[in-house]
């Protein structure tokens, strides 16, 4: 069934990997693979972006719903953090929602929701919300590699808000097409240099504390 599953998610079907993902839930949670195959499970719906939209973000999650609370937790963290790495910020947003509802406050795993959230909004009109807790968050209260994910989300957070260069400006006005283009590549740019540095911290150590990578 894990590996119908893999396969499935792979071909995009999200509504079968929905289903199977049900079955195995409700009925291998307790399975010594179950763990691994489930952060695996969240790894691939972000990088293959089987999340992103609203309708087959809420099939999966509803697909993980029978797992033990630990276990449910572990996946919706997992998801918010690899949707952040593959810049799949609405699902990101949606697993780190979800996942700071499930945790207890003052807690590892309130901290780590709270990272993914704020690195998830940084790019909408929640900015300066998403910018702030970034900046509250607690180094202490995160891993190694979310500690460093959270210095990466504050260089981009800050890089966003830093005023164009004058001549660059200048050149622009002076050359609205080449200007044009300039405003359209910049946030992509800016984007993909973050995404960038979030798979540089991913890689640095497992998903979560005690893990398998």
């Amino acid at each position: 069934m894990r590996r119908e599953i893999t396969l499935l998610a792979e071909a995009k079907d999200v509504r079968r990997v929905a289903m199977l993902t049900r079955q195995y839930s409700t009925r291998f949670a307790a399975s010594l693979y179950a763990a691994d195959f489930f952060r695996e499970l969240a790894g691939a719906i972000a990088r293959l972006g089987l999340a992103d939209d609203p309708a087959n973000y809420q099939l999966l999650s509803n697909a993980a719903a029978a797992l033990p609370p630990d276990g449910r937790q572990d996946f919706l963290l997992t998801l918010a953090k690899s949707a952040v790495v593959y810049a799949r910020f609405d699902a990101a947003a949606g697993a780190a929602t979800e996942a700071l509802r499930g945790a207890r406050a003052d807690t590892s795993d309130a901290a780590r929701a709270r990272l993914y959230l704020a690195a998830s909004q940084i790019f909408s009109d929640g900015y300066d919300a998403a910018a702030a807790d970034l900046q509250s968050l607690a180094a202490s209260k995160l891993d190694r590699t979310d500690a460093n994910l959270l210095a990466a989300a504050r260089r981009v957070a800050a890089e966003l808000r830093i005023a164009p260069d004058a001549a660059v400006v200048n050149a622009q006005e002076r050359s609205p097409g080449d200007g044009d283009k300039d405003k359209a590549d910049g946030p992509a740019l800016t984007i993909e240099r973050a995404q960038d540095a979030l798979k540089r911290t991913s890689a640095l150590a497992p998903m979560h504390e005690g893990g398998a990578p």
